[in-house]
């Protein structure tokens, strides 16, 4: 993770899929915003636009879509 262009810290995805997708694998009763929080964190740092969290200790498989938006994504050249 970087701030101000300085590495601060190291995050570690846990499936990227197809280089876009940022994949967050839980076994929580239920997805907080401190996991969406997390997830919104890796995307800004990898500069990816869609990723999912895949809770499975839920009833049924859940899985919640986060986008991150425009203004955090960086112009490309």
């Amino acid at each position: 993770m970087k701030f101000k262009n300085e590495v601060i810290g190291k995050h570690y995805a846990d499936f990227l899929v197809e280089n876009e997708i940022v994949v967050e694998f839980k076994t929580v009763p239920y997805i907080k915003d401190s996991d969406k929080n997390q997830l919104l964190s890796y995307l800004k740092s990898m500069q990816k636009r869609l990723g999912l969290i895949v809770n499975f200790r839920s009833d049924k498989v859940g899985i919640k879509r986060i986008v991150l938006p425009d203004k955090y994504l960086l112009e490309s050249d």
